[in-house]
Formats: structure tokens, sequence, C-alpha cells
């Protein structure tokens, strides 16, 4: 079971990493340690939309749909860390465990149909006839035959009509 736990572990996918904020987290204290003189009041900076400026036209215009091609991708290297290798380790493991696994299934069927097979052959009935003996009847053209029935099997046998 400790088996099953730490390739689970080992199975799960990394975390992807993150990208950093632009600022770090203290960024703002430079608008603290500015002198109350140098602020700016909020009133005062607040941006009204304009959309008739000519700059937000040309920015419109700069912007239009244009078809882009790339001719050649940059090249990428990804470098493998433990992990990778741990990976590649434990699947080479289970590989050889997982077939081990599949031929002692495949084993088992076979004993278990050896013993389906064994256990139909007691159900199957027979008889053994011995120490045959037989007359003839010349006038009335009648062949008498004795036989007796040995019945080998574990089973009564019940003759009806005989």
């Amino acid at each position: 079971m400790l088996t099953v736990v730490v390739l689970a572990i080992v199975q799960t996918t990394p975390q992807i990493p993150r990208k950093t904020p632009d600022q770090p987290a203290g960024g703002s204290s430079n608008v603290k340690n500015q002198p109350q003189s140098e602020q700016k009041s909020a009133q005062n900076s607040a941006v009204t939309p304009d959309n008739s400026s000519p700059q937000r036209e040309q920015l419109s215009a700069s912007n239009a749909q244009s078809t882009v091609s790339v001719s050649k991708l940059p090249p990428v290297s990804v470098a493998k860390d433990t992990w990778d290798y741990l990976y590649i380790a434990f699947t080479s493991v289970l590989i050889p465990i997982g077939a081990f696994g599949v031929c002692a299934a495949y084993k088992t069927l076979k004993a278990i149909e050896k013993q389906a097979n064994l256990m139909q052959s007691q159900f199957d009935q027979w008889v053994v006839l011995t120490d045959w003996k037989t007359w003839a009847h010349p006038r009335n053209n009648i062949l008498r035959i004795t036989v007796k029935l040995i019945n080998p099997t574990g089973f009564p046998i019940t003759l009806s009509d005989g």
C-alpha cells in the first residue's frame, strides 16, 4: 500500500510556475514617502476619456487587422530535473510489475478453467459392459444377449427399461 501512495505522489504533475508581478508587494510605499506637496490629489488626476482626439484615431488606424507570418521558430530548450528522472525510473519499474501481473492473471484463469473441466467430468455418467454372453434360438429367430453393467462413477444409475 505504501508503494501505491509513493507512486501516486510521483505521478502527480508539478505546478506550473506563475509569472511574477511587475512590482513587488512593497511597491506602493513610494507614494507614502513623497512629501505632501508633491503628491497629486485624486480629484486633479481623474482621467476622462476623450474619444475624439486625433491620437486615438491614429492608434485605431494603426491597429487594423494585418497578416503576420512567422518564418522561423525560436529555439526552445527544456531542462530535465530530478522529477523527470524519477518519473522515468518508476515507470521503468512499473512495466515489469504490470507484465508479471498479466502473466499471473493468465495462469490463474488457466487453473480455473482446468478446475471447471475436472468438476464437469465428475458429473459425466458412463457404464462398462463386461461378461458378454449370447444364445441363439434359430426356431424363433431370437438372439439373447446378457452382459454385466458396471458403474465406475460415483453416482447411482437407474435403469428404467431394459
